[in-house]
């Protein structure tokens, strides 16, 4: 068996991103950064546990060829498959005295990527997709890091927390316009809508960071920190209505996990930290 493969860690990997901007954001230290690693930990479990029940329900409810369906078919016990899946949201969820009421953030990321993904299978329709990827992936991925450090929600939080949500809504959109051609089982929002009105429904949701990092910046004056992330999204919105070739939009330059991006928010929140900026 693979672990690598069973848990689909290439796939999702640099979601770890996403939290480690969290703990940086919410002002690590020495007072809290047993707290931030335990946060941290976490969401790296219950991700183990979503995207190997992804391939699960995948093979087993929809006949799809998946890891999961190779190991059933060397002999492993369908219940051995189950304790492998189960396992980290159980341990992630034993931190629960030290992240005690967050660890709710947990439970609504299990449940919501559950009724993307199992039986109910919501992913299928777009008024569904959409939030259930946003959500979990977005606002929990960073979030959750981010209160089990710092305690509580303060503005650096409640922008990022908006950022990503915001920018896996966008991004749920354009999975739809790259696959809009392949996945007919899908009622996407471009069937709903079409292609042109759903660049649009995208180009708002690439908005609201924008302003909420302008208004930040003016009320705070930390323009390095809330100015500059949303000029990245402006260039993103000038980007997506430049695209010819929709099947490769996930590919371009405003692709989710932009390094040039990440790094620049960790550098930026290492100096804030240390009283440099």
């Amino acid at each position: 068996m693979n672990p690598v493969k069973f848990y689909r860690l290439d796939t999702w990997y640099k979601n770890m991103g996403m939290a480690l901007i969290g703990v940086f954001s919410a002002g690590v230290s020495l007072d809290n950064a047993f707290a931030a690693a335990i946060g941290f930990l976490q969401v790296f479990l219950v991700q183990l546990h979503s995207f190997s029940m992804n391939d699960y329900y995948d093979h087993l409810r929809w006949g799809e060829e998946t890891y999961v369906g190779k190991l059933l078919s060397e002999g492993w016990d369908l219940w051995q498959l189950r304790f492998l899946m189960l396992a980290p949201l159980a341990l992630a969820l034993m931190f629960y005295p030290v992240s005690q009421e967050f660890t709710l953030l947990l439970v609504l990321y299990s449940l919501l990527f559950y009724l993307y993904q199992g039986p109910m299978r919501l992913k299928r329709h777009w008024a569904f997709s959409i939030p259930l990827n946003a959500i979990p992936l977005g606002l929990i991925i960073y979030l959750h890091p981010y209160l089990v450090t710092a305690g509580s929600l303060g503005a650096t939080g409640l922008f990022f927390s908006i950022l990503f949500t915001f920018y896996l809504a966008f991004y749920e959109i354009a999975h739809q316009i790259e696959h809009q051609e392949e996945e007919r089982e899908v009622f996407s929002l471009i069937d709903q809508i079409g292609v042109k009105n759903s660049l649009i429904v995208a180009t708002l949701f690439l908005i609201v960071p924008v302003v909420t990092g302008i208004f930040l910046a003016w009320s705070t004056g930390v323009w390095q920190l809330y100015l500059i992330p949303a000029f990245f999204f402006i260039i993103r919105v000038l980007q997506l209505h430049r695209i010819e070739d929709y099947g490769r939009i996930r590919k371009s330059r405003h692709k989710f996990y932009a390094a040039h991006e990440g790094i620049y928010y960790l550098i930026i929140l290492s100096l804030i930290s240390a009283g440099m900026l």
